[in-house]
């Protein structure tokens, strides 16, 4: 019994509903009395029924299970068997996978029930007294509940609030929002109810304002609705409404108050925010190794200024400047192999490497030797001008 109770316990909650239900056991005894059995021979149908649904026994038994038990023809145990499958493990499919096959199975070796299904209906309810009880107690409960309904209905008028506050004046009283509010005729604050919620308006943007906008400031800018929440703000809205467009209210007349109907309100999906790109790390990023090569920022050093030189002589300023110009490098072959560098190999593995000629140096030997000047001899002076030095 224990195993058969944690078995059960493991179902499927819709399974398990289903299986401690009532329905189960209407099902067999209206099969049972279309085929004109017993009722001491309902108990060797159902008997089967739960060990089925723990998988104790399978579906395809059945038959043979009940045939055990009942002396009857094997059309009449087919054509219970269908019924039984039909009305109880076809219900669901997935769970029971080969019920729909075996349907079509017995369909064809079952007999016709000797009883409609609402005669044997009548022999269930003969057997089980409470199932009449049980629906005349709903249909009782659900006449209470439509008559008080329509007392219910009976008792709303609906009235715009203008017109309301008039036929009943109680109305007034009703508060609609939480904390007290203040108004400029009173030094200290009142009660938030619906007659010191119009004259704070009316005292604000008087009597008669259509305009939405300056309604809308009100209901959001104003001293006393600026820390209103949504469902009490609703309400005044509901009011302000009612008291500018005429706008009707559903009041129940015996308790004199307002009827608020909340509206439904859809939760809209959050949308996550995604933070913001680093332009510069993206194009970096999208960047080729080649392209950002050399683009590093490094510290630049600080560059002193170097003093300037005096010379005495022209001589040693032409002597200075011939220090400072760049010597002129001959490459050779080696060191121009030497310089070349590949970031990865320039041939196929199935391939040769290409023979590259050598270039070939330039013989500086061969140029012209250029002019020298040589200063430290003295030079005739031209005739217009002026020696100073030997004056």
């Amino acid at each position: 019994m224990n195993s058969y109770i944690e078995k059960r316990n493991k179902l499927p909650k819709l399974l398990r509903e289903f299986i401690l239900s009532d329905i189960p056991r209407y099902e067999v005894e209206r099969v049972c009395f279309m085929y004109a059995l017993k009722e001491e021979e309902i108990r060797a149908i159902a008997r089967p029924i739960a060990l089925i649904f723990i998988g104790e026994l399978k579906l395809v038994d059945y038959p043979a299970l009940i045939f055990k038990e009942l002396k009857q023809s094997e059309q009449i145990i087919y054509g219970i068997s269908f019924e039984i499958n039909q009305r109880i493990f076809a219900r669901y499919p997935d769970f029971f996978k080969d019920s729909q096959d075996l349907l079509e199975e017995w369909l064809r070796k079952k007999a016709n029930p000797l009883l409609s299904e609402d005669a044997a209906w009548q022999k269930v309810l003969e057997l089980e007294p409470e199932i009449q009880e049980r629906k005349q107690e709903k249909e009782a409960e659900r006449k209470v509940e439509m008559k008080k309904m329509e007392i219910y209905k009976a008792q709303l008028e609906n009235l715009p609030i203008d017109t309301a506050l008039e036929k009943y004046p109680e109305l007034g009283e009703q508060l609609i929002t939480s904390n007290h509010i203040k108004l400029k005729m009173f030094p200290e604050p009142v009660r938030p109810s619906i007659k010191n919620w119009l004259s704070d308006y009316t005292f604000t943007i008087g009597l008669s304002n259509h305009d939405p906008i300056v309604r809308g400031n009100y209901l959001f800018k104003g001293e006393n609705t600026h820390t209103l929440s949504i469902q009490d703000r609703e309400k005044l809205t509901t009011i302000i409404e009612s008291f500018e467009e005429k706008y009707p209210l559903s009041i129940n007349t015996k308790t004199k108050q307002i009827i608020f109907i909340a509206p439904e309100r859809k939760e809209t999906p959050q949308i996550p925010i995604r933070p913001a790109i680093n332009q510069n790390i993206a194009r970096r990023d999208l960047e080729p190794t080649e392209i950002r090569r050399g683009q590093e920022s490094y510290p630049q050093k600080e560059i002193l200024p170097q003093p300037q030189k005096r010379f005495q002589s022209d001589e040693e300023r032409i002597s200075a400047w011939r220090k400072d110009l760049p010597e002129k490098r001959v490459q050779t072959d080696e060191s121009r192999n030497e310089n070349i560098r590949f970031s990865s190999p320039q041939t196929l593995s199935t391939e040769k490497p290409p023979e590259i000629p050598r270039p070939v140096a330039p013989n500086y030997q061969a140029q012209k030797p250029v002019a020298r000047i040589n200063y430290a001899t003295p030079r005739p002076m031209p005739r217009n001008v002026v020696n100073l030095r030997e004056e």
